[in-house]
C-alpha cells in the first residue's frame, strides 16, 4: 500500500524491552496473547498471532482478506485433495479475536464472521464483501464446473449455481 510501513518487525516477550533500530519495527508482546513458531529455523509468530497483530493497521475488508488468505483450504480442482494445509484453521482465528482488551480487538470481533476457507485472493474477498454489502445472495467459492459428460470445464471462484452464474476476478 503507498504509505505503508515496509520495515520488519521485531518483537520481544514482556517484560523485555524491544529493540529500538530505524531499519526495524519493535513490538513488545504479551506471552498470553502471541504463539511463536519456528519456520525454517526463524522464530516467528504463527499465523493466528499475526493476523491479529495487523488489525490495528488494516481495514475491515483487508483484516478479512488476511484472515481469509490465512485460512484458505486450497484445493486441486474437481477434486477434494488439498494444494496445501492452511496456514491456521478459523478456530485459532476465533481464539485470538476473544483475547480480551487489545488494540484492534473490535475489529477482529468484526472480521471472524465474514471469513470463508474458500477465498482465493484478496480482490476476490474484496468483491465477496461488496456482494454481501449490495444485498446479494451468498456466493459459492472455488466451485467446480462440469460438461453434460462430467468432464471439469474449470473452477469458478465466486458462483451462483442455482442462477448459472459465475464472477472471475482477473
Amino acid at each position: 500500500r503507498p504509505g505503508a510501513d515496509h520495515r520488519i518487525d521485531i518483537g520481544r516477550f514482556a517484560p523485555s524491552r524491544a529493540s529500538r533500530r530505524m531499519e526495524f519495527r519493535s513490538r513488545q508482546l504479551r506471552p498470553d496473547r502471541a504463539r511463536v513458531v519456528r519456520r525454517r529455523g526463524l522464530p516467528v509468530t504463527d499465523a493466528a498471532t499475526t493476523w491479529a497483530m495487523l488489525a490495528p493497521e488494516l481495514d475491515l475488508p483487508d483484516l478479512v482478506a488476511l484472515g481469509d488468505a490465512v485460512i484458505r483450504r486450497s484445493r486441486i480442482p474437481g477434486t477434494s485433495r488439498l494444494r496445501r494445509s492452511p496456514l491456521a484453521e478459523l478456530e485459532q482465528l476465533r481464539e485470538v479475536a476473544a483475547i480480551g482488551r487489545r488494540p484492534g480487538a473490535a475489529l477482529l470481533r468484526a472480521a471472524v464472521p465474514l471469513l470463508v476457507t474458500g477465498s482465493a485472493s484478496p480482490p476476490e474477498t474484496h468483491l465477496r464483501l461488496r456482494l454481501r454489502e449490495w444485498g446479494a445472495p451468498e456466493p459459492e467459492l472455488d466451485h467446480d464446473v462440469f460438461d453434460r459428460r462430467g468432464r471439469l470445464i474449470g473452477c469458478s471462484e465466486i458462483a451462483y449455481p442455482r442462477y448459472r452464474l459465475a464472477l472471475e476476478y482477473e
